[in-house]
C-alpha cells in the first residue's frame, strides 16, 4: 500500500504531450500572504513555468508566504513587475486569460481553455484592474450556484489549473 504521495506520483507517473507548457500566472497585488503561499504551491503542482507577480503597495510577511508555500518557494519562478512590464516578459504564444466574474465571461468548463495560457488572477477584493481586464484575449468564470457567489482566489485558481491540466493531461 503507497501511503506518501511522492512514492504514489513516482509509480503513476503523469505528464504533458511535447510541446505544452503549463500555464504561466499572472497575479494582480494581494491583500494575503497565505493567499500568495498557496498560489505558488498550486503553481507548482501542475509545474508553471513562472509566476508573474505584478508590484502593490502592500508590504507583505514573507515568512508567512514561505510558510504556506512550503518548499515550491524555492522551485518557482517569481518575476516581479508592473504592470506596464508584464506584455514584454510573457512568452511569445501566450494567450492573456482573466478569470473574472465580469461581463462577457465565458463558463470555463464550457470554453476551451488555451494550451499556452498565461492566466491572470485578481486582487480579493477588488478582482483584476480594468486596464488589465481589458488585455485579456478571453474571460472565464467558474460557475456557482449556490448562496455564496464568490471563490477564494486560491480556490478559484485549484478549479482553473485542474480544469485546463484535464484538457491537456497525456
Amino acid at each position: 500500500m503507497i501511503t506518501k504521495s511522492i512514492n504514489f506520483f513516482e509509480k503513476v507517473p503523469y505528464c504533458l504531450p511535447d510541446g505544452v507548457s503549463a500555464p504561466v500566472l499572472v497575479v494582480c497585488p494581494l491583500q494575503t500572504p497565505e493567499n500568495y503561499g498557496n498560489i505558488i504551491r498550486l503553481a507548482d503542482t501542475i509545474a508553471c513555468p513562472a509566476l508573474y507577480l505584478l508590484k502593490g503597495n502592500v508590504t507583505m510577511s514573507e515568512r508567512k508566504i514561505r510558510k504556506t508555500a512550503g518548499d515550491s518557494y524555492h522551485r518557482m519562478k517569481l518575476i516581479h513587475l508592473t504592470e506596464e512590464e508584464l506584455e514584454e516578459q510573457l512568452p511569445v504564444g501566450f494567450t492573456l486569460v482573466g478569470l473574472e466574474t465580469a461581463i462577457g465571461s465565458q463558463n470555463i468548463f464550457q470554453t476551451p481553455l488555451p494550451q499556452s495560457m498565461a492566466l491572470v488572477l485578481g486582487n480579493e477584493k477588488n478582482g483584476i484592474p480594468p486596464r488589465l481586464l481589458a488585455k485579456c484575449e478571453l474571460l472565464v468564470h467558474i460557475p456557482l450556484i449556490g448562496q455564496c457567489t464568490s471563490l477564494n482566489v486560491t480556490h478559484a485558481l485549484a478549479a482553473a489549473l485542474f480544469e485546463w491540466l484535464r484538457n491537456n493531461l497525456k
